[in-house]
């Protein structure tokens, strides 16, 4: 709440923080104050993506830790984990579930690659793009060589609950 605004003037409010997890609404927004009206503005903030990256035996199915995948934005930039806080520089290894997952990513494209491929397993370093945006969930799916292995790229989204 803010008090002692003269009616008859127009403010312009913009966000410039948002909690952890959400994307920034930085658009402006304007109000005309009103004598012995509360007015209020509202900004809703989007979720932020998550990005997992699953690495499976393509003759068993079986997930395949090791594997080091290198995932940039568009323009070329390493993705780091926890929102920026912790650097990778934008190299991940399969865990023992075949399985990297990065959350809080931005709306974006995001190009993912194979850097190193486990033991006795064939380097695929053909890239893909992956698509962050909205509620939408995007399936990719990679042949890294012939009876060799797969790698699967889901992006989960969560809800938008307003705040």
């Amino acid at each position: 709440v803010i008090r002692g605004l003269v009616p008859g003037v127009t403010i312009t409010a913009q966000e410039k923080k948002t909690v952890s997890g959400y994307v920034l609404d930085e658009t402006p927004q304007n109000i005309l104050i009103q004598r012995g009206d509360a007015q209020k503005l509202v900004f809703r903030n989007a979720p932020k993506g998550a990005l997992t990256v699953r690495k499976l035996d393509s003759l068993t199915g079986q997930p395949l830790s090791g594997a080091e995948f290198r995932i940039l934005t568009v323009s070329g930039n390493p993705v780091d984990d926890n929102e920026g806080r912790t650097s990778s520089n934008g190299i991940y290894t399969t865990d023992a579930n075949g399985e990297i997952v990065i959350a809080k990513l931005q709306p974006g494209v995001y190009k993912v690659s194979e850097s190193k491929a486990p033991e006795g397993y064939v380097l695929d370093t053909t890239a893909q793009d992956v698509f962050c945006q909205g509620k939408e969930m995007t399936f990719c799916t990679t042949l890294c060589s012939l009876h060799e292995s797969v790698a699967l790229l889901s992006l989960m989204l969560a809800i938008s609950y307003p705040m």
